[in-house]
């Protein structure tokens, strides 16, 4: 069983407006409406004088700053991002990461496949590789450095932020129940596919995302009531929108508060939520909750956590 002990983030201080945003990118000002008006954005958070590295460390110190970590026992550490070529050939951000954090024993890599999703596959991945006195560092952030990489046409505008968490197999905090990854590969096109895929996509997108979320509750055998939250991504308002009519559950158990304040942050959404639900204590004692994000491709995931407490 793997459990999550920590949650960090960081996004940039420096932002752009929607309307800064889709100029940039040739949009015209009624699409830019659309996207604050009605997808909900307000703020796109840009690193402009940070490097992909400085990105990332920012969370991750801030993880290995906490009492009681050890860093001789972090075996892996795992960039997830969403940007398929994130370094000039030859180089390695995470390789570089690994050097700065000073992390002696572990194995430094990066996953991407999933896109946007890769975090949650990258939890069932631990699952099978940790020992029992091993822990990893999972590091997310992109910085969309091109202008194919700052906009999901008709979905969201894409902003730099990172999140770092620190799991393990000992008891911790957050106890992982169950974990649902649901591939549908006739849509593997993502953001270049043709109008009619991409209609396609729209229509079952929010059945399909309930019905995963549905599946890793039946893993962990938790009902649909007992839910305390779901930690999204932050595509947009509509979507959650629908995903909630689909289950059925509340909105107000969706945490969407950052959908304005951060826009879309690639892979770090789900944990950039996380860190805020727990810094701001909102996760109680005996809480479920899940986390569910879907990766460009199409790949929709779910994980159902319990929070246990932290130690006394």
């Amino acid at each position: 069983m793997l459990y999550l002990y920590a949650s960090r983030y960081f996004v940039p201080p420096a932002s752009v407006t929607v309307d800064e945003a889709a100029a940039a990118l040739g949009l015209p000002p009624v699409v830019a409406r659309v996207y604050q008006k009605i997808y909900g954005l307000k703020h796109i958070p840009r690193a402009s004088d940070l490097s992909l590295l400085q990105l990332l460390r920012q969370p991750a110190e801030n993880i290995l700053l906490i009492p009681g970590i050890e860093k001789i026992k972090i075996r892996y550490l795992i960039h997830c991002h969403t940007a398929k070529v994130n370094a000039p050939f030859g180089e390695s951000v995470v390789r570089e990461l690994k050097a700065t954090l000073q992390l002696p024993n572990a194995q430094a890599f990066g996953v991407a496949l999933n896109n946007c999703a890769s975090s949650l596959a990258t939890l069932d991945l631990l699952s099978t590789l940790l020992l029992e006195n091993e822990t990893a560092l999972i590091v997310c952030g992109d910085i969309a450095f091109t202008p194919v990489l700052q906009v999901i046409p008709n979905t969201s505008l894409l902003g730099d932020g990172a999140a770092a968490i620190l799991v393990g197999k000992k008891p911790g905090a957050h106890c992982l129940r169950a974990t649902h990854l649901h591939t549908l590969g006739q849509f593997a096109a993502g953001i270049w596919q043709d109008a009619a895929t991409a209609q396609a996509f729209e229509k079952i997108y929010a059945p399909t995302l309930a019905e995963t979320i549905l599946t890793a509750l039946d893993k962990a055998a938790v009902p649909l009531a007992a839910i305390r939250w779901i930690v999204p991504h932050n595509v947009n308002r509509p979507s959650w929108q629908r995903v909630a009519k689909a289950l059925p559950i509340e909105m107000e158990k969706i945490y969407l508060a950052n959908i304005e304040r951060y826009s879309h942050c690639f892979g770090a959404d789900i944990f950039i939520n996380h860190a805020c639900l727990d810094v701001a204590h909102c996760f109680m004692p005996g809480d479920y909750y899940v986390l569910a994000t879907v990766g460009l491709g199409a790949v929709f995931a779910a994980a159902v956590f319990q929070y246990i407490g932290e130690a006394q």
